[in-house]
């Protein structure tokens, strides 16, 4: 079912070849004048063009070509993509010491995080990346309540009366 890598263009051959046949025509162009036209004519000149500059290329590069062997278009083979690692699903045991951690440590130190990586059956690389999203929400989470409590206080000037009685 894959397509054929051969195209075959077979109207300006056929011109061509009918132009040369036709030697004894009545009336019309010259022989001369039907050859050339039939040689210099638009359609004449793409088919020729594509005919060449695909002339000879293999499977694989028309492939590449398309997108569909991981080589590029000049046939040189791209770098193999590394393969990412699934989403790490932390238990709940595993969430709540992490949690508690950082109530009070927002970074760090290599051996706390070979520490709290063995006790947990954790690797040092999922700690690092819990702990820097975990700073990203933070952050996120602060900026969200400090725009919640500027909203507020272009409200109503009673509504500053309840935000300070809040806090």
């Amino acid at each position: 079912n894959k397509p054929s890598v051969r195209r075959s263009y077979s109207l300006c051959g056929a011109a061509h070849l009918l132009a040369a046949a036709d030697k004894h025509a009545p009336g019309g162009l010259p022989l001369a004048g039907r050859a050339l036209l039939s040689q210099t004519s638009p359609l004449c000149a793409l088919e020729e063009l594509a005919s060449k500059t695909f002339k000879g290329l293999e499977v694989s590069v028309l492939q590449a070509a398309e997108g569909r062997d991981g080589m590029t278009i000049f046939g040189q083979r791209q770098t193999p993509k590394k393969r990412r690692k699934s989403r790490t699903a932390f238990t709940n045991h595993q969430i709540y010491e992490l949690e508690k951690r950082f109530l009070y440590q927002k970074y760090l130190s290599p051996a706390d995080r070979d520490q709290i990586a063995q006790q947990l059956g954790l690797t040092n690389a999922q700690v690092i990346t819990w702990f820097q999203n975990r700073r990203a929400k933070l952050k996120r989470d602060l900026e969200e309540m400090k725009a919640d409590v500027e909203s507020a206080k272009k409200l109503s000037p009673s509504g500053q009366m309840d935000i300070v009685a809040l806090a």
